[in-house]
């Protein structure tokens, strides 16, 4: 087995692991169910159970794979995977310096504009960021992936939103009054 395989499959054991003892230390929770509603162990056993069944699918295709990889190396030399690696290595540093910049931007200002409107804005500025320039698209896309986003975390998770600042608190507030959010 190759040193790269061998490290996936390490760490494909490993978050197996992970996500048995996070499963275990949800199940511990003290809680009390309100009817209706799901505990605050839901969501930690069904993501513990998601990391759980994507890393045991990446060893079985690890395991499966051994001789569809050894066909592949004979196919591929050297000299056109280096070629391919230098390509993509001289275009993107830049791009991903600006997600990461636009990321702690957008966690920094999160508190002062809220949710709702700090999200628009990055969800517009990644997609300009990444090249994509159809504007109409871009607006469109922001306003209804940060909506969803709203939704499924104050409905669905029950988890409360940065309200912003202001008359951005005002909004977010009258956001959640009219999606009955209590």
């Amino acid at each position: 087995m190759k040193k790269e395989k061998f490290q996936q499959l390490i760490i494909s054991v490993f978050l197996i692991l992970f996500g048995c003892i996070c499963y275990y230390l949800a199940s511990r929770f003290l809680v009390t169910k309100a009817p209706g509603r799901l505990g605050p162990d839901f969501w930690p056993k069904m993501l513990s159970l998601l990391i759980i069944i994507f890393s045991v699918g990446d060893v079985v295709i690890l395991l499966l794979t051994k001789k569809k990889q050894a066909l592949e190396d004979q196919i591929n030399s050297p000299e056109d995977t280096a070629v391919e690696f230098d390509i993509y290595s001289q275009k993107y540093p830049l791009l991903l310096l600006g997600g990461f910049v636009s990321t702690v931007v957008y966690i920094y200002l999160l508190p002062i504009l809220g949710f709702s409107l700090c999200t628009v804005l990055y969800l517009a500025g990644i997609m300009y960021l990444g090249r994509y320039r159809n504007i109409k698209v871009i607006i469109i896309s922001s306003f209804v992936g940060a909506f969803t986003i709203f939704v499924v975390f104050s409905k669905i998770v029950y988890i409360s939103l940065p309200t912003g600042i202001g008359i951005l608190g005002d909004f977010t507030f009258l956001m959640y009054r009219v999606l009955g959010v209590s």
